[in-house]
């Protein structure tokens, strides 16, 4: 998330930074837009893909903020059925 405030990518988020990032939610922001700064979030390792370990880091956060508790072959499961969908 931090390095997708610092688009200068010099390890500070100033405030033109902050506002131009925030500016993403409002009503008026493209679809496009919208859309680059979602699958940035879930390119974790900025690597211009999302890959099979992504999603499961993903999914493990979700699971963590849910409180919610699932074996590793519960998990892998779960990652199959998406990376199928999504081809990763």
């Amino acid at each position: 998330m931090f390095n997708l405030f610092d688009s200068n990518k010099d390890g500070l988020i100033d405030v033109g930074e902050f506002i131009r990032t925030l500016s993403i939610f409002h009503p008026d922001a493209s679809q496009a837009e919208k859309i680059v700064v979602a699958f940035k979030l879930y390119d974790i390792w900025q690597t211009g893909f999302i890959g099979r370990e992504e999603v499961k880091e993903l999914i493990f956060g979700l699971l963590y903020e849910s409180e919610l508790i699932l074996i590793d072959d519960i998990v892998d499961v779960i990652i199959n059925k998406v990376c199928n969908k999504i081809r990763c």
